[in-house]
């Protein structure tokens, strides 16, 4: 279940607050810990992690959900957790540090009781467990995409083979391309899976990436909410650089026919800025519940990702004081074990699971679902905590699988590709050791015609322009009989022909014709054919890009909706492509509107 604060506690990500009424040298105390410093209106932070700026909670209240309080988590987030109307709510607004200030985490928190640090410990270590199971659930979902990026990047020669050895008598497992080189032949590749990708990044990247969000509202300023939303989205895809972002993750895609984006608010440790960040997460570090059966994502229970971290950042971003590093390092060097040496990294898992918990309605208590994160050790326990803080109430993922069947597996589009790569190598390999071994140029000369040179001068002198060869033809024998050359290459046409179908068929399966490519048109194709053939190639990738161009409205939408939450108000935001002037992000005005995004220009009208 999702639990509770008690009521004069703050409770932010698994961190309760201190209590209002809580001795002033206390609160002291815990500022010099947290980096924090005392001014005449509050308390400001002066490092990167912790709350925003404590003094501004009452201007800060109206971002989070109801009347909420606003502060920023140490991995990049803001969480809202709204506090509950009561007497000590406005010295609670009031106190600025007292209503603001970590004291710590479940590891060495007071306000916590054995028997409830125990449950949130139990509750993690059951999570941390079910994230396990999900990851290795996923082991052939990896297999596949690490043998995808086998051969669309690295050895196309490396899968192993059980082969029979003369020498020992036994049997044995090598690589196929040392195989190759024992037969005395070279493994040869031409890679067409790659060219193949790159063009279908290409197709991607051409088309229309514009994206407007139209308002679902019947307020007057109706256009202006449209432009502000539209102007949001380009100014996150613009810091973000999202074109170079989509094109990786639509590679991963290709690869392994999954990818996810992470969308939080916050500092980037980069650009020194605050905004909404989108990141892609890499598919080995991602779990989720494999029974999924909506390419969208929508039937997600359970979805999160691990870290590596060294020591110092996790400290950094779970601790809040000399104190609690302490109790974290000591955790972690006792599950090190060998003398307590600690790895050069360690891993932490963030772990976001749909829960149910109980709320009141009325004078009725009803159940419903909530998203719950926790980030946890390598061991189940739990570093920070909490519900969802964002308004959509879901977690902060976006997932796309292309093509996902119904039984829970997942394919890719490289996949398909692999038999036909495979055999064309096998066939360019063989053609080159059949040309290596056969005769070039080969010749044969009646030595009796030629008695009176070696058959190095012959080669010589055959060899020459202007070559002159005395020769005593035998009765009833022609010159031409005399030498003859053997030429090969009748034989060897219908090699050639071989590999001009693999590669024919390699374009036909992947949808990536010659019009597609580029290639100049044969003699004969008019330019009405050369169009068609150019549209009918798309067809066969018109899913998968369908596909991921819809997983990008979606992740739009679920950044503009946390943008709409945390922009801060009078945030400028440029000009769109086609023009304009700055506008200034109107934080109350927007925040409850809601938002279809879709593509299209600056100041389309709604349809």
């Amino acid at each position: 279940m999702c639990i509770e604060a008690p009521d004069d506690v703050l409770e932010v990500g698994g961190f309760a607050g201190l209590p209002s009424g809580v001795d002033d040298e206390i609160v002291a105390s815990a500022n010099r810990g947290l980096g924090l410093r005392e001014t005449p209106g509050g308390v400001d932070h002066v490092m990167p992690c912790g709350v925003t700026r404590a003094s501004d909670v009452e201007g800060l209240a109206g971002r989070g959900e109801k009347g909420g309080a606003v502060l920023r988590d140490h991995c990049g987030l803001f969480l809202s957790y709204p506090y509950k109307d009561r007497k000590k709510g406005d010295d609670w607004a009031a106190s600025g540090a007292r209503g603001c200030t970590f004291v710590g985490s479940n590891l060495g928190n007071k306000e916590y009781s054995v028997m409830n640090r125990e449950q949130k410990r139990s509750e993690g270590i059951a999570a941390w467990q079910e994230a396990i199971l999900c990851w290795e659930k996923l082991e052939p979902f990896r297999e596949k995409m690490k043998y995808s990026i086998q051969h669309a990047f690295e050895d196309q020669w490396g899968d192993n083979l059980t082969v029979f050895n003369e020498a020992s008598q036994g049997y044995e497992t090598i690589k196929e391309s040392d195989q190759i080189y024992r037969q005395g032949r070279t493994p040869l590749k031409n890679n067409l899976i790659r060219p193949i990708m790159k063009n279908i990044e290409g197709q991607y990247r051409s088309l229309p990436s514009s994206m407007v969000c139209i308002p679902r509202t019947l307020d007057p300023q109706k256009e202006r909410l449209q432009e502000l939303g539209t102007r949001a989205v380009e100014y996150i895809g613009r810091e973000n650089q999202v074109a170079e972002v989509d094109a990786q993750g639509l590679t991963d895609l290709m690869l392994s026919g999954f990818c996810a984006q992470r969308i939080e608010y916050g500092q980037n440790a980069v650009t020194q800025k605050d905004n909404v960040w989108i990141s892609n997460c890499n598919p080995n570090n991602v779990f989720f519940n494999l029974n999924q059966e909506d390419s969208r994502g929508w039937d997600t229970r359970i979805i999160g990702e691990f870290f590596e971290m060294p020591m110092e950042e996790i400290l950094y971003k779970f601790s809040q004081g000399r104190k609690e590093e302490d109790q974290i390092a000591q955790l972690y060097k006792e599950q090190a074990g060998k003398g307590g040496v600690l790895p050069e990294k360690s891993r932490v898992y963030c772990v976001w699971k749909k829960q149910w918990s109980v709320s009141e309605e009325g004078k009725e208590e009803k159940e419903q679902p909530c998203w719950y994160y926790r980030y946890l050790t390598s061991w189940g326990e739990v570093l920070k905590e909490g519900k969802s803080p964002y308004v959509h109430k879901s977690h902060n993922y976006e997932v796309c699988f292309y093509p996902l069947v119904r039984n829970g597996e997942i394919y890719n589009l490289v996949g398909d590709l692999i038999d036909i790569q495979k055999v064309l190598n096998r066939t360019v390999t063989e053609v080159n050791a059949r040309l290596m071994y056969s005769m070039k140029g080969l010749k044969i000369y009646d030595a009796q015609m030629f008695p009176d040179i070696s058959a190095v001068e012959l080669a010589v002198i055959a060899s020459k322009s202007d070559g002159l060869l005395p020769a005593q033809v035998t009765p009833g024998k022609t010159i031409r009989e005399g030498i003859i050359q053997c030429d090969p290459s009748v034989n060897m046409s219908n090699d050639f022909q071989l590999i001009e179908t693999q590669l024919q068929l390699i374009n036909d399966v992947s949808g990536v014709n010659a019009a597609l490519q580029g290639k100049s048109p044969t003699a004969g194709t008019s330019a009405s054919l050369y169009a068609q053939e150019s549209q009918n190639g798309t067809l066969n990738t018109r899913g998968l890009l369908d596909t991921f161009r819809a997983f990008t409205l979606r992740r739009c939408a679920k950044a503009l909706k946390t943008a709409q939450q945390y922009f801060p108000e009078g945030l400028l935001l440029p000009p769109s492509k086609v023009g304009g002037a700055t506008l200034a992000w109107e934080g109350e005005g927007i925040r409850e509107v809601e938002f279809e995004v879709r593509y299209g220009e600056a100041g389309e009208k709604e349809s």
